[in-house]
């Protein structure tokens, strides 16, 4: 049997009320303005880009991934307010440790030196943040976006304890495995 490629990227799926609070807010958008690129993920801060893998060595990718996070620490981050990038994106801001920035390098070298992957410009450019709308935006409307979200108070804390493993499936991504952190 040949090799099945398959589409993976690796992130923060945080619990509890920031994440909850910003699943909600994506399908409130959804509802009220037919925004719905966003809801193909859970809410999360992509750690590693989505890449191809080969879907029959997926333990081995899972048994790497977790050798590698287990010798990571927890730390804390805050989710607090809304952003955006031009009128392309908007997101929940991230303030952050150091130690994410450190945790993120060092899991962009791990995936090139031990999984095969390309280094690429997100994982040298790494800006931490949770997008809850992409893609369908209508510039148009972009006030409209940004006026409906003062609605919302985002400011939560959240330790964060591990870090998962998702796989695109029929169109959407799933949350395949966690890691532990120390």
């Amino acid at each position: 049997m040949g090799k099945i490629m398959k589409k993976y990227f690796i992130g923060i799926v945080p619990k509890g009320e920031a994440g909850a609070l910003a699943d909600e807010i994506k399908q409130d958008l959804k509802e009220v303005f037919g925004l719905k690129y966003a809801l193909k993920s859970p809410s999360h801060v992509t750690l590693k880009m989505p890449f191809l893998f080969n879907e029959k060595n997926e333990g081995l990718l899972l048994k790497k991934l977790n050798s590698f996070f287990a010798q990571e620490k927890r730390f804390e981050l805050q989710f607090k307010g809304f952003k955006t990038f031009g009128k392309r994106v908007i997101y929940i801001g991230v303030n952050y440790p150091s130690e994410l920035l450190e945790i993120q390098g060092r899991l962009a070298q791990f995936c090139k030196s031990k999984l095969g992957q390309t280094l690429e410009l997100s994982d040298t450019n790494f800006k931490p943040h949770m997008t809850i709308a992409f893609k369908d935006l209508k510039k148009s409307e972009f006030e409209k976006y940004l006026e409906f979200l003062k609605k919302y108070e985002m400011d939560y804390r959240s330790v964060i304890s591990d870090i998962s493993l998702l796989k695109k499936e029929q169109f959407r991504w799933e949350t395949l495995d966690t890691c532990k952190l120390q």
